[in-house]
């Protein structure tokens, strides 16, 4: 997986390349003998089974254009025609949300600003494999030519993006059989161990979750946290904080684009074998009118001897408090 640069800006699918060693020879209506190869694609989240000229992974993505995603980027030619297959997601240990409408929205600016003389742009709300996706077309000039250029942009379970376009010259037709192939499967996730969690329990426990005011009237969320173990103090945890509406649903950093599901927080002050956080030490947050809860989960402590436990897969220590 690469960091996908922002700046470099790449001429998308006026490509030149050279196919070898493809398996399968096929005909395409219109288009020839071509090579093609049923080929699986693999992201962080999903995989995609499609027949697919596999001819270079990229450096860098033309498509997907979100800052701050790993990305993987394939390219290949059948026929006549520039295929390109994309996949995006963020760092999972950031735990974020995906806002596709803003993605789209991203991948839209990025291919109008990299190709030449862009006419007839459409857009429409359709499926790719069952999931619903954003199907783009555009006709633009490149080298001389005349083409034409078919998007598709889907998410995976709301954790990964994934990107296929076709860029044939006007007139001619686009490979169809490599969009009815394709097929997302979900990587298989790693299964819970109940005994490793038991194994792993913390020596601290969660007492309790609070608002409480200053004497300027700023909210803090207070965390009741005794510190079990009997003989390391605890110098430093950290938290995420997630915010509900009240009707339950999970409410992102940005509602507008892409973000972090959580904030994290940290307590930097040593707590005593046997004691307790400060009562009066929180993280200072803005409740609006529509939250209607705040959920704390512990991540992680550091002891004063550079001693450090972490939650594993699965384990979620979690309390909360409506307001």
């Amino acid at each position: 997986m690469r960091k996908k640069s922002s700046i470099v800006l790449l001429a998308m699918l006026c490509l030149c390349v050279i196919l070898s060693g493809c398996a399968g020879v096929v005909t395409l209506d219109g288009m020839g003998k071509t090579s093609l190869e049923d080929t699986t694609l693999t992201g962080q989240y999903a995989t995609v089974n499609v027949k697919f000229p596999k001819g270079s992974e990229n450096e860098h993505t033309s498509i997907l254009a979100s800052n701050g995603m790993e990305t993987k980027s394939w390219t290949g030619k059948a026929g006549d025609t520039n295929i390109t297959i994309e996949t995006g997601y963020y760092d999972p240990d950031k735990n974020y949300w995906i806002n596709f409408d803003s993605e789209v929205k991203e991948s839209e600016s990025m291919l109008k600003g990299m190709h030449f003389d862009v006419a007839n742009w459409t857009t429409e709300q359709t499926t790719l494999d069952g999931k619903a996706a954003r199907k783009i077309d555009f006709d633009y000039n490149e080298c001389s030519e005349k083409y034409h250029c078919t998007v598709y942009i889907t998410l995976v379970e709301n954790k990964e993006l994934w990107a296929i376009a076709f860029s044939t010259k006007q007139g001619k037709e686009q490979p169809q059989e490599v969009l009815d192939s394709l097929k997302f499967e979900a990587l298989p996730k790693t299964g819970v161990d109940p005994q490793k969690i038991a194994e792993n329990a913390p020596q601290a426990a969660i007492e309790g979750l609070t608002f409480e005011e200053d004497d300027l009237r700023f909210k803090y969320l207070c965390l009741k946290l005794k510190n079990t173990d009997p003989q390391r103090t605890i110098a430093n945890y950290r938290v995420n904080v997630y915010k509900y509406d009240k009707s339950g649903q999970l409410i992102p950093e940005s509602r507008k684009r892409s973000s972090a599901a959580s904030e994290l927080y940290e307590y930097n002050q040593n707590i005593l074998p046997g004691q307790y956080t400060d009562s009066r030490k929180g993280w200072r947050v803005n409740p609006q009118s529509d939250i209607g809860k705040y959920e704390v989960e512990l991540v992680s402590i550091t002891y004063t001897d550079g001693s450090e436990w972490k939650a594993v897969e699965g384990q979620q220590i979690r309390t909360s408090v409506s307001i």
